[in-house]
């Protein structure tokens, strides 16, 4: 006992000098360089068919930007599609307007008086459909005048629903369901991206010119346009001689947290939990959602607004409470007053790096205070803007480099058929006669970039994204040194997840985002004095020990609870929190049946716990292959011995269940399907006139078109990692006919003619066809057009459509490739699919009732009401991809999009799991490895795996009493397949 007492003060002591140490540290650290901005010219980069480029063009023709001319456009002037008409506006007094429903296009006809650069304003109201934003195209006389002109997002504005509960049973904040303001907006069309902080410009020639609107994505109805010049904004000095400031309150003060905003223009803007003491609201032991970011505003466009009440009109003063701790960088914001821009000071509001929170009276970027000026007894609405407009030609000079980079590295393998002998002299000049000259220019444009980026950021010492440039350089300069050895350092150039090609490109979209965390902020007269946000060193510590204390009392969700059914969840907190509302507010009410929710962090705890007789009743959001794993070794409810089991197997497709099975028994359901397709961009298949591919027969017949151009094909196989898992593999093997294992289950069949076919084709696809054998991130290289094309799954699907604005209407999805049967003619496009999964511990003492939450969990109706819940409150980055099929075809999808995924569904083909399948698994993927990278003979390295799986299959089938160490059979194994599932729902 005195031991244990011992160990207990050591580990408060340990504890204590801990917090001490911190506290310390945030105490002494928050000294921090004033920023010092500068003005650094960085000549736009040109891209081709860029917004940039076209007002650079029609700035060297002399066309006019300041014209001053406005004209409206009502809806009887449309020219409308054929057999379509205006209606009555059904909820204002607009008149007639047009309801903006399919995929259609508007004409206006514009005489225009000067010739110049125009703004188009458009009228509109949103129409609810589900979670795709309002999307449209602008053409001038039949044609898109530039890339951001292809595809325009239009605003929409959330709010909370203020009739919802946002305190869990704990008491805990929890995110509530967001409510879209329905209002009959008015906006000036911006770039989807809002990397350019002016509105759009349209050149329009004097006479008569044609504009056409095409809807791309979402629903509204379509008032008034107005095409006009642009804007004329004050000056700060201007502005504040517009009014005289008699009145104002010099001392008034008015807190407005920054998570009680108005309105947002994006539903993923979603409060954040702090947990520093110096934030409001605070809690010691419960959670709080306290803060706006960084997560959520930290996209360039993204917006919250906020009504602001004074009691005397006058010119008030703005002061931000926020933590921007991204080291040796600034964040910068736009302020709009009603709407509008104030003055021109108010755009590139600069915040400061700061590791500890910090107090910001808004000021302009030479470091002079700004004051705005507040109507008494009106709403005066102001809205804070994430502005990355400043670093947009960072973005796009990187985006070139790293294509020309890409391109070099693309053509010297072409040239030296990636051969890296050594004893091989490359004369490169031969080859390429400007190969110094552009190392030299790259490496010249670098150091553009990151004195640029010193200008705007304000320090002296180096971002994480300066010192990434710096690396791209020196790698660069080691080839300009010796230019000949480029064949052989390709790893420093474009091969690999640290070239100077990735180097560069992985900041492309990093660049442009501006983190900030704001916790609240003050409107303030001139003579108020805001509140120190330090905390000093023995309040710091009274709370790091109070709630140190309290963690063991006060648990919420880590915490087990001896009434009702345990169910471990790994998944994160908005998942639980949103999971555990539903059960308390459906499933106990209906069935008196409690549910304990508890987060987990590591589902491999499972087995300890299980071990320790300290299990849960149910675990969810398990990895698939857990279920099967526990099962066979008898830790998990077989689920075959249930009541209704037959009934719930009719919520999925037969194959969903291969692999929770095992030996005839059923172990897990599962929760959620993952989705393999094609994706693809539309605007490049059709600029180069390449067709979707239907089968890898056409797909190898594309791939010179790309190469050509730069450009590559992805798959799988090219994830970065050696490790090349069952599901890079093994679609090849199912679409080519191979097999996997043997008919008894009990020995594998990989060297079976259509197996070695398979792994053929899918090695040849790098050594014969220059599929790159690593792909750091298929979603960047797809979002800046390096890979055009490839297959990917659910998680690249929800990154397209939450963080690439900019291509959004230029992507879209197909089925997998396939192999063409010749005989029926039939595509076979097998892919697994099984992501997630639940499953019952045998251990539990609450079967029936476990199963009957497992049961109503997976239903039909609480599949989709869940999936709705999700995305109402957390926006569709939180799109729910349930295996229930038919709950799936009802949920909030895109309409082509959930068509084309459960199409692919049907092609769903699942690994079984056999004792020591893991050995096959790493074989497959040490026969690619030594055959791509080794250059190794296929059926050699097929034979030589046989005989390492033969070994491991046998020992362990063994281990498992199904044969002797002789060889006999001892008892009969089931391999799984779907149409033994099949039997079971007839049966």
């Amino acid at each position: 006992m005195s031991k244990f007492v011992n160990r207990k003060y050591i580990t408060l002591i340990i504890i204590f000098l801990s917090l001490l140490g911190l506290t310390l540290y945030f105490t002494l650290s928050n000294n921090v360089e004033t920023p010092t901005y500068k003005d650094y010219f960085l000549e736009e980069p040109l891209p081709s068919n860029r917004y940039s480029t076209y007002l650079y063009n029609k700035k060297q023709e002399g066309v006019k930007d300041d014209v001053n001319e406005e004209i409206i456009i009502l809806p009887s002037s449309f020219i409308l599609p054929k057999g379509e008409s205006l209606m009555s506006d059904p909820f204002s007094e607009k008149g007639l307007v047009y309801q903006f429903i399919d995929n259609k296009e508007v004409g206006l006809n514009v005489n225009i008086k000067q010739e110049g650069l125009y703004q188009i304003e458009l009228e509109y109201y949103p129409i609810p459909r589900n979670y795709t934003p309002m999307e449209i195209s602008v053409a001038i006389d039949g044609e898109i005048p530039y890339h951001e002109a292809s595809q325009i997002r239009l605003d929409s504005y959330w709010t909370k629903d203020e009739n919802a509960d946002n305190k869990d049973r704990y008491g805990n904040d929890i995110a509530i369901n967001q409510v879209q303001l329905l209002f009959w907006n008015q906006f000036t069309l911006k770039d989807t991206a809002r990397l350019h902080v002016e509105p759009l410009k349209f050149h329009l020639l004097k006479g008569d010119n044609s504009i056409s609107i095409t809807k791309l994505d979402g629903a509204f109805y379509l008032g008034k346009v107005i095409i006009k010049g642009k804007d004329k904004i004050p000056s700060y000095d201007e502005y504040i001689d517009v009014y005289q400031d008699n009145n104002s309150n010099k001392i008034f003060n008015e807190k407005y947290e920054a998570e009680d905003y108005l309105y947002k223009n994006d539903s993923t803007i979603i409060p954040q939990s702090n947990a520093d003491p110096k934030v409001t609201p605070f809690s010691i032991s419960k959670v709080r959602l306290n803060v706006l970011g960084p997560d959520g505003i930290e996209e360039s466009g993204k917006s919250v607004s906020y009504n602001l009440k004074v009691e005397k009109s006058g010119y008030y003063y703005l002061t931000f409470k926020v933590l921007q701790n991204d080291k040796f960088t600034t964040s910068y914001r736009n302020l709009y007053v009603n709407g509008k821009v104030p003055f021109k000071e108010a755009l590139h509001i600069p915040f400061k790096y700061s590791p500890s929170w910090q107090n910001v009276t808004l000021k302009d970027i030479k470091g002079n205070e700004m004051s705005i000026y507040l109507e008494a007894n009106k709403d005066n609405i102001i809205t804070l803007e994430t502005d990355s407009s400043l670093t947009r030609i960072i973005s796009e000079h990187l985006l070139i480099l790293t294509e020309e980079i890409n391109t070099l590295g693309l053509n010297v393998k072409t040239v030296t058929g990636n051969n890296q002998d050594k004893d091989i002299d490359w004369n490169m000049k031969e080859y390429f006669p400007t190969i110094d000259e552009d190392i030299y220019r790259w490496m010249k444009q670098i150091n553009k970039i990151i004195e640029y980026s010193r200008s705007i950021y304000g320090y002296k010492q180096d971002s994480y994204q300066i010192t990434d440039y710096k690396v791209a350089y020196s790698k660069l300069n080691t080839l300009y040194k010796d230019i000949d050895e480029i064949p052989r350092r390709l790893s420093l150039l474009s091969e690999g997840a640290n070239c100077a090609a990735q180097l560069l490109a992985a900041r492309i979209s990093t660049v442009t985002k501006g983190p900030l965390i704001i916790d609240s902020f003050v409107v303030h007269g001139k003579d108020y004095k805001v509140p120190s946000v330090e905390i000093n060193f023995i309040d710091r510590l009274v709370v790091g020990t109070q709630r140190f204390i309290s963690s063991f009392t006060d648990s919420d969700y880590m915490q087990v609870n001896d009434e009702g059914i345990e169910v471990w969840v790994n998944r994160s907190r908005q998942y639980v929190e949103l999971m555990q509302k539903m059960a308390d507010e459906k499933f106990t009410p209906s069935t008196g049946i409690k549910v304990n929710m508890s987060l987990i962090q590591d589902e491999g705890k499972l087995l300890l716990a299980n071990s320790a007789n300290r299990q849960p009743d149910i675990a969810m959001g398990v990895s698939s292959w857990i279920p099967n794993e526990y099962g066979m070794r008898g830790a998990i409810l077989n689920l075959r011995e249930m009541e209704d089991f037959s009934e719930v197997l009719n919520y999925y497709k037969d194959e969903q269940l291969v692999p929770l099975t095992y030996n005839n028994e059923v172990y897990g359901l599962p929760e959620t399907e993952n989705f393999f397709v094609l994706y693809y961009r539309k605007d490049t298949l059709n600029k180069f006139g390449l067709r979707v591919p239907d089968t890898w027969d056409d797909v190898v017949k594309m791939l010179p078109d790309l190469h050509r151009r730069g450009m590559y094909f992805y798959i799988p196989l090219s994830k970065e990692g050696s490790f090349k898992s069952f599901e890079t593999l093994t679609p090849f093997i199912y679409q080519f006919g191979g097999e996997i294992y043997r008919e008894d289950g009990l020995s594998a069949k990989i060297d079976n003619e259509n197996t070695i076919k398979a792994l053929t084709f899918a090695t040849d696809l790098y050594k014969m066809y220059s599929l790159p054998y690593q792909v750091s991130n298929f979603f960047n290289d797809f979002r800046y057009n390096r890979i055009p094309i490839g297959v990917s799954d659910f998680g690249t699907y929800l990154q397209l459509m939450n963080a690439a604005p900019e291509i959004s209407g230029l992507w879209d999805i197909s089925l997998v490739p396939g192999v063409k049967d010749e005989e029926s003619g039939e595509i076979k496009r097998y892919w697994s699919g099984t992501q997630t999964a639940s499953m019952i511990f045998k251990k539990s003492d609450e079967k029936e009732d476990a199963w009957d939450f497992l049961k109503w969990w997976m239903s039909t109706d609480v599949q989709v009401e869940f999936a709705n819940l999700l995305t109402n409150t957390y926006g569709p980055k939180y799109l729910w991809n349930s295996a229930n099929i038919e709950a799936f075809s009802l949920s909030n999808w895109k309409k082509e999009h959930k068509e084309i995924i459960i199409n692919q569904w049907e092609h769903l083909k699942e690994i079984p799991k056999i004792p020591g399948s893991y050995s096959i698994e790493r074989e497959l993927s040490n026969i690619y490895n030594k055959v791509v990278f080794n250059d190794a003979n296929l059926r050699s390295s097929v034979s030589d795996a046989m005989i390492t799986i033969d070994k491991e299959v046998t020992r362990k089938m063994v281990d498992f009493g199904y044969i002797d160490k002789k060889g006999n059979v001892l008892k009969e194994f089931i391999l799984p397949t779907s149409s033994i599932i099949k039997e079971w729902r007839d049966d």
